[in-house]
């Protein structure tokens, strides 16, 4: 069993407890196999295991039910919390597929193997994502995850190369 950062709880739904999760991924399709999430707040040092009662779609995001959250006061405290969930709960990806935490401290170099910087978080949008990189100058480097530009991943040597 290992953690992976999955989404972010970002409001309540309701009176009852139930909350809103985005996923960092923007795909939902892993809930269906979810049994439990993990959540740590600044304030507790260990992860808190929550069971998934129920959950359904609502646009852009998922409202879950939670075991041990049955009003909103106990949700309030949730909001902009991170979840985790256990990695083998996760479906296997297609080739060409990864998981966002899969690509978090992996190198990227140019197509003349220069080294460009280190992934060390990823942006969702309407149209693509974008690999947010620390460069060699600690500056912040925006790069397109689209496959004009990312030329291969490989997850083994933790190395991006790029156009």
């Amino acid at each position: 069993m290992g953690l992976v950062p999955y989404g972010l709880i970002f409001k309540t739904h309701g009176l009852r407890g139930e909350v809103c999760l985005t996923t960092f991924s923007g795909d939902f399709s892993n809930l269906e196999h979810i049994e439990n999430i993990y959540l740590k707040s600044n304030s507790v040092a260990n992860f808190q295991k929550h069971k998934i009662i129920s959950y359904f779609l609502n646009g852009k995001y998922a409202v879950l039910k939670l075991s041990g959250i049955d009003n909103i006061n106990n949700a309030e405290k949730l909001k902009n919390i991170t979840i985790y969930v256990d990695v083998d709960e996760l479906s296997d990806t297609n080739k060409d597929e990864y998981y966002w935490f899969q690509l978090i401290d992996i190198s990227v170099y140019t197509k003349g193997d220069e080294y460009v910087g280190k992934v060390i978080k990823l942006l969702g949008s309407t149209g693509q994502s974008i690999l947010v990189l620390q460069g060699v100058d600690d500056r912040e480097i925006l790069i397109p995850f689209v496959g004009d530009i990312v030329r291969e991943i490989d997850l083994k040597n933790k190395k991006i190369s790029k156009q």
